[in-house]
């Protein structure tokens, strides 16, 4: 099934570009892009030292790397006869532990200390207040319009592959508000519409959803987002449990969008279903 935020790579656009009834200019849009540059530069004072990186690995090989000759040993030697053997393996081993520790909270200081930095910031505080304000109101979204995330996936039409048994999806901030014919969906350059009667219902989707980025403006470990299972990898990548597909039958051909399991309440007063 065809979801509508999926990106086709061969077309540059959305799958459900059919549902597509308004677009913002391209001024905006050249706005908007660079304002994506400013937030890339802004990231890169996120990341630790690739040297630093690169030591951490070193030491947790070094860890491995003695542990598993001390274990194709153990049948011949105790552990004081092979101490006493090479004692200075050990020593290494035992420094590169605290190494290896000591760089992985460092890491996790570095990366929260440069959240909160006001350079990083003032980045997406411009976003929010000049991109989000103008793209909304060329396309005429209403003040009161509720906000959800969607998933979309990347796509090549033109050369089909079956996903992954994890695909990497990325949200996408939508707003969402309908009249009493349709059901609207905009991101900051379109504004979706799909008829009310054409939406053919939900399904709940079990298992784990990996993400590769986080758009709320809470951090994903406050409690409203626990129940939900969000969690964190080193990799920088999220986890969430469950999602909501809701189908839509367009012109004899099904379609759907993806929600996370935690904006189902706000999709709920939407779509009445969830």
């Amino acid at each position: 099934m065809k979801n509508i935020f999926g990106f086709d790579l061969a077309a540059g656009e959305y799958c459900g570009k059919e549902l597509i009834i308004r677009k913002t200019d391209c001024k905006i849009t050249e706005h908007q892009e660079k304002t994506v540059v400013r937030t890339i530069k802004a990231e890169k004072h996120k990341r630790f030292p690739l040297w630093l990186s690169i030591v951490q690995y070193l030491c947790a090989f070094t860890v491995i790397l003695v542990v598993f000759t001390s274990v194709m040993d153990v049948d011949e030697l105790d552990f004081k006869e092979m101490f006493a053997a090479a004692p200075w393996k050990y020593i290494v081993a035992a420094i590169a532990a605290v190494g290896w520790l000591a760089i992985f909270i460092a890491a996790q200081v570095h990366g929260r200390m440069a959240e909160k930095a006001p350079a990083f910031r003032d980045v997406f505080k411009v976003i929010e207040a000049e991109v989000h304000d103008k793209s909304y109101e060329r396309l005429k979204i209403p003040a009161d319009a509720g906000v959800i995330d969607v998933l979309s996936l990347s796509e090549n039409t033109q050369n089909f592959q079956k996903p992954s048994k994890r695909p990497l999806y990325f949200c996408v901030e939508i707003r969402i508000f309908k009249d009493g014919k349709n059901l609207y969906l905009s991101d900051l350059e379109c504004v979706m519409a799909i008829p009310l009667e054409e939406i053919t219902g939900a399904s709940r989707l079990g298992g784990t959803f990996r993400l590769g980025n986080w758009t709320k403006n809470e951090e994903y470990t406050e409690e409203k987002f626990k129940r939900f299972g969000v969690r964190r990898n080193r990799a920088g990548e999220y986890f969430v449990k469950a999602c909501c597909a809701v189908k839509i039958d367009h012109c004899g051909e099904p379609l759907e969008f993806i929600v996370p399991s935690y904006d189902f309440a706000t999709l709920e007063r939407y779509t009445g279903s969830v």
